[in-house]
């Protein structure tokens, strides 16, 4: 059986809840003030993906009624869900292992046998395992 597009419903879990401008300046100045990051305004997209699953989960229905429980200081039932929005926001990443400097020191200094072959245009190659050195 064919389906038409036309008739097809989406459920109600893949309904995207609307990010109005004005919601949107509230969450990121109070981003701002809770991690000191700044989201520019070609930012609403991402805004909007990342908390729309966290807005059905809690059955909140605007941006605005998340907005007022994650900014609400007093709640202490509200702090958990300050520290998820916060991780839901920010996008964490190490660049430990990806800098080539980093990755030669750490290479000479732990794993014995380790080859600094420059040659192929700041690629690494995969240090040999072996026991780490003390």
């Amino acid at each position: 059986m064919k389906c038409n597009e036309a008739e097809f419903l989406w459920p109600d879990s893949f309904q995207q809840i609307p990010l109005h401008d004005a919601e949107f300046q509230l969450i990121c100045q109070w981003l701002y003030q809770a991690a000191g990051i700044r989201l520019a305004a070609n930012k609403k997209a991402l805004v909007t993906s990342r908390l729309n699953g966290r807005l059905r989960e809690l059955q909140l229905p605007s941006f605005r009624r998340y907005y007022e429980l994650i900014s609400n200081a007093q709640d202490t039932l509200a702090a958990s869900e300050r520290q998820r929005a916060i991780d839901l926001l920010t996008t964490n990443e190490t660049f430990f292992f990806g800098k080539t400097v980093t990755s030669v020191l750490f290479g000479k200094r732990y794993y014995r046998g380790f080859v600094d072959n420059t040659s192929n245009a700041g690629v690494l190659p995969a240090p040999p395992v072996r026991k780490l050195i003390p």
